[in-house]
């Protein structure tokens, strides 16, 4: 009879855990409880601070925390199975490194932790996550993302309609002679006198040469500009009054390549359009990868 008490008290003690503690999903040999996601939901404030590339969003659902706890397993078990494990050393390294950068002692640390109702074993393993995701990005969904220059551009012109992505690069020779020499009948042929003098070296003009080098089409004046724009490779440009002087410009090379503006963005824009992608193919390579698990979610 004793040991039927017994007997029925540890059972009524087991429901009562399980009650308390129930499972919410299964991988593989690992199980992901109800306390677990408790607790995350409780120290989501402190862990979107420490990593927000992976808790991203202000608020989650118990299933969408689940989920998470689930991608977490499957992420790692895939890193170890392409010869990335993150050791606790690892981890030191990166917590004493942010400890320098942010210029905090680890009694520093461990007060900010408190402060955020998070411990340390749970911020050292939230940055073992975090190593490990960004291994995942960088190894597993980076190579699977292909943006090509022309998204670049057709995202450039959403916002910047009035601005160009492609602009002309040229090199040029500048051929200058002084306003005071050149007559009204001396203007008209100047251009040709211009070429005749880099044939032969000779002409009755005092004409200056310079090499410009390269010069990219958003960095000069709109005059140079519009008188570039109708002049080709291997010709000579009409003739420009630039202060005292006149100026012919001999273009050496003519290529189209990326403005300035394009160039300052392209950064940006890749980064826009990469978080865009990611999310999508990161979605598709986690439902494909785990059907190669056990995972049961209640």
């Amino acid at each position: 009879m004793k040991l039927l008490l017994i007997f029925s008290l540890l059972f009524s003690l087991t429901i009562h855990s399980k009650v308390l503690d129930k499972t919410m999903a299964v991988v593989n040999e690992k199980i992901i409880t109800l306390s677990q996601i408790k607790r995350l939901k409780k120290s989501l404030p402190a862990r979107r601070k420490i990593s927000p590339q992976i808790f991203n969003k202000s608020k989650f659902s118990n299933n969408e925390l689940v989920k998470l706890k689930v991608e977490r397993v499957v992420i790692r078990e895939k890193l170890a199975e392409i010869g990335y494990i993150v050791s606790d050393d690892q981890v030191e390294s990166q917590i004493k490194a942010t400890e320098s950068r942010l210029r905090l002692n680890r009694k520093a640390l461990l007060s900010f932790l408190k402060s955020n109702n998070f411990t340390f074993d749970e911020y050292f393993e939230l940055i073992r996550e975090t190593i490990e995701y960004n291994l995942f990005l960088s190894r597993i969904i980076q190579p699977l993302v292909s943006i090509t220059d022309q998204e670049l551009k057709n995202e450039f012109y959403k916002k910047n309609k009035k601005s160009r992505s492609n602009t002309f690069k040229y090199a040029l020779t500048d051929y200058t002679v002084p306003k005071k020499s050149v007559s009204r009948k001396t203007r008209r042929n100047l251009k040709s006198i211009v070429k005749k003098f880099k044939e032969t070296n000779q002409s009755k003009l005092k004409i200056s040469v310079d090499d410009l080098g390269e010069l990219k089409q958003d960095g000069l004046t709109k005059n140079l500009q519009r008188v570039l724009r109708t002049t080709q490779k291997g010709e000579f440009s009409k003739p420009l009054l630039i202060g005292n002087y006149y100026h012919v410009f001999y273009v050496r090379e003519k290529t189209v390549t990326d403005s300035e503006a394009f160039l300052q963005a392209r950064d940006r824009l890749y980064n826009k359009i990469f978080s865009k992608n990611v999310g999508n193919i990161k979605k598709v390579w986690l439902d494909s990868e785990s059907t190669k698990h056990y995972i049961k979610i209640f």
